[in-house]
């Protein structure tokens, strides 16, 4: 299990679900307050995944960590 220093530190990608679709997410922001959370790459196995450049989300620290933790989906919407 990761800690929300183990977060900040690693910076690991979240599963994040934006406008209906589920991307990976990237996490920035380790000495914020809150992680900055953006879409980076869409979670389709029909086709091929396509980087973007997606809005930024605020998400605490213990949201991110929960969520990678229990394979969760963080909504960004």
């Amino acid at each position: 299990m990761l800690t929300s220093d183990d977060v900040k530190r690693d910076l690991p990608m979240v599963k994040g679900r934006y406008n209906n679709k589920l991307f990976w997410c990237s996490v920035t922001g380790r000495l914020n307050q809150f992680a900055t959370v953006s879409p980076y790459q869409v979670i389709d196995n029909k086709k091929l995944v396509t980087t973007v450049i997606g809005p930024c989300f605020h998400v605490s620290w213990d949201t991110v960590t929960n969520a990678i933790n229990h394979n969760q989906t963080l909504s960004l919407d």
